[in-house]
């Protein structure tokens, strides 16, 4: 009897921890439920009076997090991202911004790249795309 309640106790603690190990989610996993869940708790969301966060989503490959802006007002014309070196200069504060940002550092570690598309919010048209690749904030 002692012996059949040891199987059963065993079996018990087994199943749990199967169900509870199946339960649990990868890095990737749970970057794309937080890209989901941001977007469906917080998008649209108003940045300021010219740009406008529509979604975030997660990517696989390369793993990271896209972020797509409409841009409105004086911001929704091709000229406004003509210019290179202020897509430069904006791309460098960008990643002052990352790597100061404490929260953002597990996805750092995992060399994630950070993807920001810009477009027109009259046209759709895409203006600009900067990318924070592991190669850029290590």
């Amino acid at each position: 009897m002692r012996r059949l309640y040891h199987l059963a106790l065993a079996v018990a603690v087994l199943a749990s921890a199967a169900v509870l190990s199946s339960c649990r989610e990868n890095f990737q996993q749970r970057c794309a439920r937080e890209a989901s869940e941001h977007t469906a708790k917080y998008c649209p969301q108003m940045i300021d009076l010219y740009q406008t966060l529509d979604s975030m989503t997660y990517s696989a490959e390369p793993a990271g997090f896209n972020y797509y802006y409409s841009m409105s007002g004086l911001m929704d014309t091709v000229s406004v991202y003509s210019d290179e070196a202020a897509l430069l200069d904006i791309k460098l504060k960008m990643l002052d911004g990352l790597k100061s940002n404490i929260s953002m550092q597990p996805y750092i570690e995992h060399d994630m790249t950070f993807s920001y598309f810009y477009r027109s919010a009259t046209t759709g048209q895409l203006y600009a795309t900067i990318e924070l690749k592991p190669e850029d904030y290590h």
